[in-house]
């Protein structure tokens, strides 16, 4: 990225560091190659109703 931008590495981490950047803790996500993989998905995904309480909302099972 330094190279591209034309500046030292050690530039490119202040201003990394400067904007809370923390690239090496980016997430992945692979998806499956399931057929049913959707299906699936949304299984484990439903949102649970019920009598509604006061301070409750709707649970993710």
């Amino acid at each position: 990225m330094a190279q591209v931008a034309g500046i030292s590495p050690a530039s490119v981490q202040r201003i990394w560091a400067a904007n809370d950047i923390k690239p090496h803790l980016t997430r992945t996500f692979k998806l499956s190659n399931d057929p049913n993989f959707e299906e699936k998905f949304w299984d484990g995904h439903r949102v649970v109703s019920g009598p509604a309480r006061q301070g409750t909302g709707a649970v993710l099972r």
